[in-house]
Formats: C-alpha cells, sequence, structure tokens
C-alpha cells in the first residue's frame, strides 16, 4: 500500500496581495482556509486598516474576494471574512451586513466571523475611545443571524472541543513569515514558542516541543464537574499562569448571549 501524505493549511491575511496568480498558485499548494479581514464598509476600513504607507486597501481586498468569488472554481477552498467591532462598524452595522450578504453570503465557500475590537499591545488612548462593549457586539450577531449570514464559526465554539487551541493538537503547527515553526499565535515571538524552521523540519527543539505538550493531560479536578467541560476537556494553556477557570472560553452568561443572538429565544411550552 502506497502511504499518503494528507495535509491542510490555513492562512491569515489581509487579502491585498491575493492576485488572481496568487490565488491558483496558493490552491495549488493545499492552502484551504483563509481568515481575511474587513472592518465595515470602504470609509471605516480604510480608517482602521490602512496600508503599510498609509494608502487605502478596502477595495483592493474586496476586488480580491470578488475574484475568488466568481473565478476559483473549487469547493474545497473557505473564506472566513473577520470583522473587528468597533463603534463606526456598529452604527453602520445593516448597511455593512447588507452589503456582506449581498455580496458574499450566497457564496457557500464564506463564512463570517465578528470579534471586538481590543487592545493587543501598543495601542494609542484615542483609538480605544472607538471601542464599543459586549452588548453592541451581540447585537450584531443577533442582526447578522436574522439577515440569512452563515455563522457556523461562532456556532462550532459551543461545540465538543470547540474551545481546544490548535497549540494542543499534536498536528498542528503555526508557520510565520520568517519560516519559523511555532505552535501559538498569542505568544508568537516568546522564545518557548519556537519548534525550529521550516528548512530543517525534522529538527525540532526538544525542550519547547515538549512544553507544548504538556497541555495534553487529563482534566484538572476544578473542571470535572463543570458544565462546560465538553468545551475544552480541561486542557490548560502551559504558557497560562492565572485561573484554570478564566482559560475556558465564554463564561455561562455569555454562551447564553451568544445562543440567544445565534438562534433567538426559545418558546415555552405552556
Amino acid at each position: 500500500i502506497k502511504e499518503r501524505k494528507l495535509y491542510f493549511s490555513m492562512m491569515t491575511t489581509n487579502g491585498s496581495l491575493l492576485t488572481p496568480s496568487n490565488w491558483e498558485r496558493l490552491k495549488k499548494d493545499h492552502v484551504t482556509g483563509y481568515q481575511i479581514t474587513l472592518d465595515g464598509l470602504e470609509r471605516t476600513h480604510d480608517s482602521q486598516r490602512k496600508g503599510r504607507n498609509g494608502e487605502p486597501t478596502w477595495q483592493t481586498i474586496v476586488n480580491n474576494l470578488r475574484y475568488f468569488r466568481n473565478c476559483v472554481k473549487t469547493n474545497t477552498m473557505n473564506i472566513a471574512i473577520r470583522t473587528n467591532i468597533t463603534k463606526d462598524i456598529y452604527d453602520q452595522r445593516k448597511e455593512y451586513l447588507d452589503f456582506l450578504k449581498r455580496e458574499f453570503g450566497q457564496d457557500r465557500r464564506f463564512h463570517f466571523f465578528f470579534h471586538l475590537a481590543q487592545d493587543w499591545g501598543n495601542i494609542d488612548s484615542e483609538i480605544k475611545k472607538s471601542f464599543c462593549g459586549t452588548d453592541e457586539f451581540y447585537e450584531v450577531i443577533r442582526c447578522a443571524a436574522e439577515c440569512g449570514l452563515p455563522l457556523n464559526i461562532h456556532d462550532m465554539f459551543m461545540r465538543p472541543g470547540a474551545r481546544i487551541c490548535f497549540a494542543a493538537k499534536k498536528n498542528a503547527f503555526l508557520i510565520t513569515s520568517d519560516g519559523a515553526i511555532r505552535k501559538c499565535s498569542g505568544h508568537l515571538y516568546k522564545p518557548y514558542n519556537y519548534l525550529g524552521n521550516i528548512d530543517n523540519p525534522n529538527k525540532l527543539d526538544e525542550k519547547n516541543t515538549k512544553f507544548w505538550s504538556s497541555m495534553n493531560k487529563k482534566e484538572p479536578k476544578e473542571c470535572l464537574d463543570c458544565k462546560k467541560l465538553p468545551l475544552c476537556y480541561g486542557l490548560v494553556c502551559p504558557a497560562y499562569h492565572g485561573p484554570i477557570t478564566e482559560t475556558c472560553g465564554y463564561d455561562q452568561s455569555q454562551m447564553e448571549k451568544m445562543i440567544t443572538a445565534l438562534y433567538g429565544k426559545e418558546e415555552k411550552n405552556e
């Protein structure tokens, strides 16, 4: 029997270089999943996500997505359009969601993911003034669900194993632009997150590999009585030093809000 090596890969990209030739090249290289950010309609996006030299990027990204929609013939590639919710995007949510549905909502290869804009470090205090809260976030989710956008990414977060970080999986690796093999996107350039380089993939750092494998362990005692255990199976990130209960994703109230936003309130039988 001939041995077959099966793999798939995903890419997080701003989408500006996804030209027709690059789409075809990535298709041949088995890059099947993409996360591409659109932060609202053109004016809002271009104020939040400028190019390297301050140039607008929205039109380029949208044109590249339209090319994929119209010209890339495959059912194995999927695109998650991510939007980081700010006050401006919340205020234009109806127009923006209508745009997403009109342009990409009819193509089953497109999915939609929403996240609150947050401070990931080194953010100007003026930018923080544009942040909004969880109530606005869930309202956007509700509106998106009502208008029929595919929100299966949010739905999957509430299924068994959904809150297990990909770094916990022995067959999952992260390749950064410098060719480094890493495990975690949150602790990207920490020394313990470097395993090796794609130029020599058979020689991985033994100490760091062992560090990440420590995530694969049995449920801690404090997790066994938790109703949310199936979400994470008690796997705790070895790089996290806070309470275990803070690592398992949604708290109970957040889960209820997400379920209500996605599916509406259940009717009570009288």
